[in-house]
């Protein structure tokens, strides 16, 4: 978008100038178009504010169009900010009256960003299956950045499921159609995505290297919600590096920045892995009030992949020592054993039924929890992991924040 400050002065004087010259249709495009700036920014708030705004114009007027792409804004917005059931209204809305227009690029378009939405939400197939849809027509209608945005997500979409061998085919695919099309930013989140694949597969090096241009890349182009995410990534390679403290200042930096763009997903995960490192530190406390409110954060949004992260962290919490660390505790109960079993066997059916294994660099620190609990618990493990995996996601998080607190917990 070149230099968001000179785009955005100009569109406030075009914007002037149609209300001086009572133009509504330039007033309400100049207007969309300041909110396609503020999405653009991380300041989603100011985004929906701006699409409420044309909104109103286009239906008085009947505009299909307009209110197609509009809602489909206004809907990026409530995405961006954690509505889900709002956004997934304003795509579905959209989506029926580009069809009813007859714009393949239109619907294309906002078939991919449904798909997304899906995907956000735990419904893989169906996101697969948009993406799917939305590639066909970019690729008959010859439009290599739609073609390079479905394979980038697909991409996503196939690192989540673990397999990375095709989520890296996929996205390299992309990086190739987008580099001779002086586009820098989607280069960016094609090698941010290809350093997240880095990292779930345990190359944290490369991974590090990768995230680390990324990031002074974003911080060139002031673009917060892109610097939070960076900054996440880092805290977690630093986490899995066994530098908490690296990793904290990084995480807490994360989060200050989801906060100041209203960006409830972003700093739920932030919270997530904040708690995670706070444990590794023994500060049990922070971390516990942490995991909580992300997880009823998530929850109240509805993340399924996301939740089943916290309720994994929460099983750590209940079996670490306050001093940290993984050797054997010299706290804790074997109730919290108990309970750590069955929030990590609510966690397992969570991730079979959304396909999404735990990754490789995860698996270590896993195996060692699972040899804690095993020593605790001895014959009634199993048992104890079997109840866990019969909960629903919603019996896995009132479980998990039933209790005033969840050490020494029954």
């Amino acid at each position: 978008m070149g230099d968001p400050t000179a785009a955005q002065s100009f569109c406030e004087e075009a914007l002037t100038i149609a209300h001086q010259e009572q133009h509504p249709e330039k007033v309400a495009e100049m207007t969309r178009f300041l909110g396609t700036l503020a999405h653009a920014q991380g300041d989603h708030k100011a985004a929906e504010r701006h699409c409420d705004a044309a909104l109103a114009y286009w239906r008085q007027r009947g505009n299909p169009s307009g209110i197609a792409w509009t809602l489909a804004q206004k809907a990026d917005a409530l995405h961006a900010q954690g509505d889900l059931i709002g956004a997934r209204a304003g795509y579905e809305e959209a989506l029926a009256l580009q069809r009813e227009v007859g714009n393949p690029l239109s619907i294309a378009h906002w078939l991919y960003r449904l798909s997304d939405l899906h995907a956000t939400m735990g419904d893989y197939p169906t996101a697969r299956a948009l993406l799917e849809e939305s590639l066909t027509i970019h690729r008959q209608q010859e439009d290599q950045v739609g073609v390079a945005e479905c394979l980038r997500e697909l991409g996503v979409l196939a690192k989540d499921s673990g397999d990375f061998a095709r989520a890296k085919s996929l996205l390299e695919e992309s990086l190739d159609i987008v580099r001779p099309l002086d586009k820098p930013e989607f280069v960016a989140s094609l090698r941010s995505c290809l350093g997240a694949v880095a990292c779930c597969e345990g190359n944290l090096t490369e991974a590090r290297t990768t995230i680390e241009e990324c990031l002074a890349f974003w911080r060139k182009r002031e673009h917060p919600r892109w610097i939070a995410g960076m900054l996440r990534l880092l805290a977690i390679i630093a986490l899995h590096e066994n530098k908490p403290a690296q990793s904290r200042v990084l995480c807490e930096e994360s989060l200050a920045l989801y906060r100041q763009v209203g960006d409830r997903l972003g700093l739920a995960e932030a919270q997530r892995l904040l708690g995670r490192v706070q444990l590794r530190l023994g500060d049990t406390a922070r971390a516990e009030t942490l995991l909580r409110d992300a997880l009823q954060t998530q929850a109240l949004i509805g993340v399924p992949l996301a939740i089943t992260r916290t309720l994994e962290a929460m099983a750590h919490l209940l079996v670490v020592p306050p001093s940290g660390g993984l050797s054997p505790p010299k706290g804790g109960t074997t109730n919290d054993a108990t309970r750590a079993a069955r929030l990590l066997g609510a966690a397992d059916a969570l991730r079979e039924v959304l396909g999404c294994p735990l990754p490789p660099v995860e698996r270590c620190v896993r195996n060692d929890l699972l040899t804690q609990i095993k020593a605790r618990l001895k014959a009634k493990f199993k048992s104890a992991c079997a109840a866990g995996y019969r909960m629903t996601r919603e019996e896995a998080v009132a479980y998990a924040l039933s209790p005033p607190n969840l050490r020494g917990s029954g």
